[in-house]
C-alpha cells in the first residue's frame, strides 16, 4: 500500500467479506474524505498520488478496528447530520438518517417565527444543533441523563457555532414546572431486547444500550413519561414530536389519543416505515 488506488484496494480486499461490497465502497469514500479532505472524483482521478508512511498506519488501524465491527463514525470520531459535521464516539448514540426527517418535518411546520424547544434525549446533540443553525431566532434547550452525551453535545454546539442550552436530567425523575415550550421532540429509546438478534453487530457491540433499549414488558415507558412531562410544559396548541419504533406506531398514536393531545399524525420515513409521530397539546 503505497498510493491511493492500492490504499483503496487494501481496503476493498479486507473488508468485503465483513460488510459487502456496496459498504464497503462507502467506507472508501469517507476513509479518504477523512484523511485527505477528498471528494468522491478526486479519489478517483488521484489514484497514483502517494501515500505517507502516517497515512498508511492510518488506514491499516481504520481497517483494523472495522473489522471488529466497531462503527466507522467512532473510529474516525465524526459524522455528518444535515450538513453539519459532528463529533461522536463511544456513549453517545451515532444519528441516523431518519432523524434528518424528523428534523426535516419540525422546520417545515413551524418556518421562521420564533419559538421555544426542547428536545429530551439529546445524545450528540444532533437534534437541537441541527435546529438552531437552521432557525438561529429559536430558544433551544435539551436534556439527557447521561454526563458523556451532555458534554459531548456541548462541544458538539461548540464546533458549529450555536447557542443551545444542554442539561443533565432523567425524564423518568423529573417533576414538570410549568408551560414553557412552543415544541417538545425526543427521539428516545425504543428497541425492546428481544428485538436485539435483529440488529447489527456494530450497533449491539459499540452503541450505548442505555440510549437504545427500553425493557419488553414496557415498551412504551419513555413516550409516557415524556408526553406527561409535555402535557405540562407545552404552551397551549404545543406540539410534540417522537420518533417511533416502526413496530408501534398505531400503540404510540393510541397512547397520546388517551393522555388528551390532540391532531396526533404519523408519519412514515422515506423506506415507507412509521417512524416519526406529532402530537398538539389542547
Amino acid at each position: 500500500m503505497d498510493t491511493v488506488k492500492s490504499g483503496r484496494a487494501y481496503i476493498r480486499e479486507r473488508l468485503t467479506p465483513v460488510v459487502g461490497e456496496q459498504e464497503v465502497q462507502q467506507f472508501v469514500r469517507l476513509i479518504f474524505e477523512h484523511l485527505r479532505g477528498y471528494s468522491w472524483t478526486e479519489l478517483l482521478l488521484k489514484g497514483e498520488e502517494p501515500l505517507q508512511p502516517e497515512e498508511c498506519a492510518f488506514v491499516e488501524e481504520v481497517v483494523a478496528r472495522l473489522q471488529r465491527h466497531e462503527p466507522l463514525q467512532y473510529v474516525l470520531g465524526s459524522t455528518e447530520f444535515l450538513g453539519l459535521q459532528l463529533d461522536v464516539g463511544p456513549g453517545v448514540l451515532i444519528p441516523r438518517p431518519e432523524t434528518e426527517e424528523l428534523v426535516q418535518w419540525i422546520l417545515e411546520e413551524h418556518g421562521e417565527r420564533r419559538l421555544r424547544l426542547l428536545e429530551v434525549g439529546t445524545g450528540s446533540g444532533c437534534i437541537p444543533i441541527a435546529l438552531k443553525h437552521a432557525r438561529p431566532r429559536w430558544e433551544v434547550a435539551a436534556w439527557d441523563v447521561s454526563e458523556i452525551a451532555i458534554e459531548q453535545a456541548r462541544g458538539n454546539a461548540r464546533k458549529n457555532n450555536v447557542e443551545v442550552t444542554f442539561r443533565q436530567q432523567d425524564v423518568l425523575t423529573y417533576q414538570a414546572e410549568k408551560a414553557r415550550w412552543e415544541v417538545v421532540v425526543s427521539n428516545p429509546p425504543y428497541v425492546t431486547h428481544k428485538e436485539a438478534a435483529l440488529m447489527a453487530a456494530n450497533v449491539l457491540q459499540y452503541e450505548p444500550h442505555l440510549a437504545l433499549f427500553v425493557a419488553d414488558h414496557d415498551p412504551l415507558l419513555f413516550y409516557r413519561c415524556i408526553a406527561q412531562v409535555a402535557l405540562q410544559e407545552l404552551v397551549p396548541g404545543g406540539n410534540l414530536y417522537f420518533e417511533i419504533n416502526e413496530a408501534y406506531g398505531a400503540e404510540t398514536t393510541a397512547l397520546l389519543t388517551s393522555m388528551g393531545f390532540v391532531d396526533v399524525s404519523l408519519r412514515k420515513d422515506l423506506s415507507g416505515r412509521d417512524r416519526m409521530l406529532r402530537a398538539q397539546k389542547p
